[in-house]
């Protein structure tokens, strides 16, 4: 569960900015638009899903690629310190980069620091209930885990290898759990569920029914594993010498999906990776809904969100994500303003450029009541630029210019 990520100096966003998704006490919601999670911190309300609204170019793309940058550097250590760190700074200036986040694992919050430089991290901190368990400043170990703070241990940490890498890679339990939740948003678990539809027959019928009920032409759903060959050497060791080397082939077993389409009595199926990119998107999002009932902790980053989507069922799926029975977190970002009034005030997030051409984040409940009252019509004042973060077009400069390369 996502409570709130902080981003500077990374893309357009220059300056700190926050995005939060955890709820005061005292906001009034709908339960069904709301988690309430009790941590050994209390109970902590966050919001089940939020939609991030913008113009092109206004950066709100770059907070769901803040994400997959930060997770990356987290999954995907460096190889040697001549690699050096990826950096994308704003405006390609030579400050640091920061990126924090603050989430919700097994009823534990966490919080997770990481600032760096091309060429080393100058500050890394994981916090567990606010109890500190790394704490770096640079190749300084403040804090480690009890096993892992031996010198001997800490002088194979590399300027450009996080802490936290090294100490789940050492079996750190605090460690691998906080790793854990970043791999599961990063990568999800796709191979479990295909495995899933193969045996559990009710789960399959339930992703029938919803694509049915979607109106997509699908009667079947077929799982087959797939040989992948890799190649390998099978090295023969005699007396600690190598004899001879020999190629082998392996064969993993993968999971593909393919979807039955039926067509005039006649059946066919096409895979998954074929489909069009809404079916894709739908069949992906409602495979994850329904696994994650009665759990608190699957969380979805959408990028164009409803993009793929016809109106009538992206909006379907908002009303589903706001729904009592819904288990997931949700974050989209995306363009279409209609979208809004489906939504409460508390879950409508903006980005936008200001003069400098800096990204900033606001939400439409920092607006005064008058205009976000429950009876507003959120996308026709957006539309008609009272919430700012719309695109601006100059349409009679565009007509003019047309006119002048015919002319």
């Amino acid at each position: 569960m996502l409570l709130s990520m902080k981003i500077k100096n990374f893309r357009s966003f220059k300056e700190m900015v926050n995005i939060s998704f955890q709820m005061p006490e005292n906001t009034k919601i709908d339960v069904a638009r709301r988690f309430e999670i009790n941590t050994k911190q209390g109970n902590i309300r966050v919001l089940k899903n939020a939609f991030i609204f913008g113009g092109n170019a206004s950066g709100k793309s770059n907070i769901f690629k803040a994400f997959l940058f930060f997770s990356g550097m987290i999954l995907q250590p460096t190889m040697s310190d001549v690699q050096g760190l990826p950096v994308d700074t704003f405006a390609r200036n030579q400050e640091n980069t920061r990126f924090e986040i603050k989430f919700i694992k097994n009823n534990s919050v966490y919080i997770y620091t990481l600032e760096y430089k091309k060429t080393e991290i100058v500050f890394e901190k994981l916090t567990k209930d606010d109890v500190v368990v790394i704490e770096r400043k640079g190749q300084d170990f403040i804090t480690m885990p009890d096993l892992l703070s031996d010198t001997r241990f800490l002088k194979t940490i590399r300027p450009t290898t996080t802490a936290l890498f090294f100490a789940q890679s050492n079996n750190d339990a605090i460690s691998k759990e906080a790793f854990s939740w970043f791999y599961d948003v990063r990568y999800g678990n796709k191979e479990n569920l295909a495995l899933k539809i193969k045996e559990d027959n009710d789960f399959k019928e339930k992703i029938l029914y919803a694509l049915k009920f979607a109106d997509f032409n699908v009667v079947d759903i077929e799982i087959e594993e797939v040989l992948r060959p890799s190649r390998g050497l099978n090295i023969k060791q005699v007396n600690e010498e190598i004899q001879s080397v020999e190629p082998v082939t392996e064969f993993p077993k993968i999971l593909q999906v393919f979807l039955v389409h039926e067509n005039q009595g006649n059946k066919y199926k096409i895979h998954l990776n074929n489909e069009s990119l809404g079916t894709i998107q739908y069949f992906n999002f409602i495979m994850a809904v329904f696994n994650a009932q009665h759990k608190h902790e699957h969380l979805i980053l959408s990028d164009e969100f409803g993009q793929s989507l016809h109106k009538k069922l992206a909006e379907s799926i908002v009303n589903l994500l706001n729904s009592d029975n819904n288990h997931i977190q949700f974050i989209g970002i995306t363009h279409n303003s209609e979208m809004m009034n489906l939504l409460k005030k508390h879950q409508i997030y903006f980005v936008e450029k200001n003069n400098a051409g800096e990204s900033e984040i606001f939400k439409l409940s920092d607006f005064e009541e008058d205009k976000t009252r429950k009876d507003a019509n959120y996308s026709k004042k957006y539309e008609n630029e009272l919430y700012g973060a719309s695109q601006v077009v100059n349409e009679a400069g565009l007509l003019a210019l047309l006119g002048e390369n015919n002319a």
